[in-house]
């Protein structure tokens, strides 16, 4: 069964089955919000949409992954493709709302150690945790206690 990708040019918004993934500009930065399944099969449109940001221009992104349901390894592969591609260009990438099952996957692919996880958009935008979110798998060499 063929997925068929809707694109609604004057939103910006992009799906495809229950993927969706927009984006938006708030104090410079652009907020990317994407939403649920990131698979094999809705990876590339992903990719091609932060890949059309960043030749854009758009190398500030606070990625807002509040309706992303389900993550595998080739929606982290696009994450950190992209992560790579912003730095490049002297940007950043930052995550925002991922629910614990998706910070699991991040953690597990050890993602977190390069790319931070926020608690808000609010957060993200400005740079500042309240409290570090780059969690490990296995011990935490700083304090000593294991996960």
């Amino acid at each position: 069964m063929q997925r068929l990708e809707i694109v609604d040019r004057v939103m910006g918004i992009r799906t495809v089955g229950d993927f969706y993934v927009h984006d938006r500009q708030a104090a410079g930065c652009t907020v990317v919000t994407i939403g649920g399944e990131l698979d094999v099969a809705t990876a590339p449109l992903l990719r091609a949409h932060l890949d059309s940001l960043v030749a854009d221009g758009r190398t500030r992104l606070v990625l807002d992954l509040a309706g992303l349901e389900f993550l595998d390894a080739s929606g982290v592969g696009v994450l950190a493709r992209a992560m790579g591609r912003v730095r490049i260009r002297n940007g950043w990438m930052r995550l925002v709302h991922a629910s614990p099952r998706v910070r699991r996957v991040l953690r597990i692919t050890r993602l977190t150690d390069a790319l931070p996880v926020y608690d808000s958009t609010a957060q993200a935008l400005s740079g500042l945790q309240t409290e570090p979110m780059r969690l490990r798998v296995g011990s935490d060499r700083t304090s000593g206690s294991n996960m």
